[in-house]
């Protein structure tokens, strides 16, 4: 839920921007620097250890199947091994929705932003969206991408929030800090997944970050900042160490015991990871 704010934050500034204004070739090339380098690495580890498990070597189904989880269309599975995506806890499930506000939602938004300029304020539009994809919901059997959208408006509406001065001395009150925290464990705790609760519990919780609000200086400690540069590795990395510890080792019996063992394998891979795959791919895409 938090991950679909976040690009809502993140492209709200483009899409404000306007569609005619806006280098779709270039967002489109940095995405794909900024996603595929490191997921396609992410893959190759799955399938180390698939053969290593196996003793089998690449078949002839294996490029069509990687190319699949690389480009988020799936997770079959590769060389014959039938639970491939349990080994990454099937996480790249998200990313082909994040394709599809990068295909569909950015450049539809962009362009909906050009038609009110000048006509209606700017907030209008992410909060157009929001109760849009809330009405159209309960009428789709398999919502798929209309489910995330109101997490995408809410990122769009902490945009928003964030440029409003009033707004952010709201959210850096002192108190505000404990107002959030709950409201973080209410979406955390909340059921249905992606439900109301959630949306608004976690929306609060996102506005108050997007606003600066450091929760008293945590988030600026310099092990949050690496936790936040290396997240994307954390996101795809996570399951592979946990799979190797409850399936090679067989510590699933002492899982509380070796959690903090999990986290710093996790944390160590992915700040590699971003230091020699992430980093200079991104760079690259700057040319």
């Amino acid at each position: 839920s938090l991950f679909f704010m976040v690009t809502g934050l993140v492209f709200a500034p483009k899409i404000m921007a306007g569609f005619a204004k806006t280098n779709w070739l270039r967002v489109y090339i940095s995405r794909i620097f900024r996603i595929v380098p490191l997921v396609a690495v992410s893959v190759a580890i799955v399938t180390l250890i698939i053969m290593l498990r196996t003793g089998q070597p690449l078949d002839s189904a294996y490029l069509k199947a990687a190319s699949a989880w690389i480009l988020s269309q799936g997770q079959p599975p590769l060389i014959g091994y039938a639970v491939s995506g349990k080994i990454n806890a099937y996480v790249l499930w998200s990313l082909k929705y994040e394709w599809l506000f990068y295909i569909f939602v950015l450049p539809a938004s962009a362009f909906a932003a050009d038609l009110m300029r000048g006509k209606l304020p700017s907030w209008v539009l992410p909060f157009a969206l929001l109760i849009l994809s809330l009405a159209i919901k309960p009428f789709l059997k398999k919502a798929g991408l209309v489910q995330y959208l109101p997490f995408f408006a809410f990122g769009m509406i902490a945009y928003e929030c964030q440029r409003l001065a009033s707004t952010v001395r709201f959210f850096k009150a002192k108190w505000v800090p404990f107002a959030v925290l709950i409201c973080l464990l209410a979406g955390t705790i909340s059921e249905p997944s992606y439900g109301l609760v959630q949306l608004f519990a976690y929306g609060l919780f996102f506005i108050s970050v997007a606003c600066g609000n450091d929760l008293w200086g945590l988030l600026k400690l310099k092990g949050s900042v690496l936790l936040g540069e290396c997240s994307f590795g954390i996101y795809l990395l996570h399951g592979i160490v946990l799979n190797i510890l409850f399936v090679d080792f067989r510590l699933a019996e002492w899982a509380l015991l070796f959690m903090p063992i999990a986290v710093i394998i996790t944390v160590l891979a992915s700040a590699i990871a971003h230091i020699a795959v992430e980093r200079p791919a991104i760079n690259l895409a700057k040319f």
